[in-house]
């Protein structure tokens, strides 16, 4: 995430903390995007305060800094930076460690319900970034074993 942030939008990004539960106060969206083979199921997701969904729209499609965002541009510049990164994670194992995963289409998430709860056998850790300016975001690495190819 730290490479994406710097190669595409020239924003350096720094960890904060150490990871753990994801945290969800101040989240109002969220983007994801599945990873997954025959043994697990990961879901690479973003969550973001209204503040920053706002900031990171902007910067995506290059607009003013007091320029409204639309709930659709928000949504389409939200969930392409959970799709890049899931790209690279994605090229990355598969050239190091040898496994295969498929990436799915990313998904717009409203809300903070779908970071506060997880269904049993689910497992979740997150990381805070900072950056300039305020910008602060959590990544949030889902996942599951033994889920069957497919399903």
């Amino acid at each position: 995430m730290i490479q994406t942030f710097a190669i595409q939008f020239g924003v350096q990004l720094e960890t904060e903390g150490e990871p753990g539960a994801p945290d969800p106060d101040r989240v109002l969206f969220g983007s994801t995007v599945a990873l997954t083979n025959d043994e697990v199921n990961f879901q690479f997701a973003c969550a973001y305060a209204d503040d920053v969904a706002q900031q990171l729209t902007r910067t995506v499609f290059e607009m003013e800094a007091n320029a409204p965002t639309p709930m659709a541009d928000m949504a389409d510049a939200l969930n392409e930076i959970p799709n890049m990164a899931g790209g690279v994670w994605k090229a990355k194992r598969e050239k190091s460690m040898g496994e295969n995963y498929q990436l799915g289409l990313p998904i717009f998430l409203k809300g903070n319900s779908w970071i506060r709860y997880f269904p049993r056998g689910v497992n979740a850790v997150a990381q805070k970034l900072t950056g300039p300016d305020g910008l602060s975001l959590q990544v949030v690495l889902i996942w599951q074993y033994g889920i069957k190819a497919g399903g």
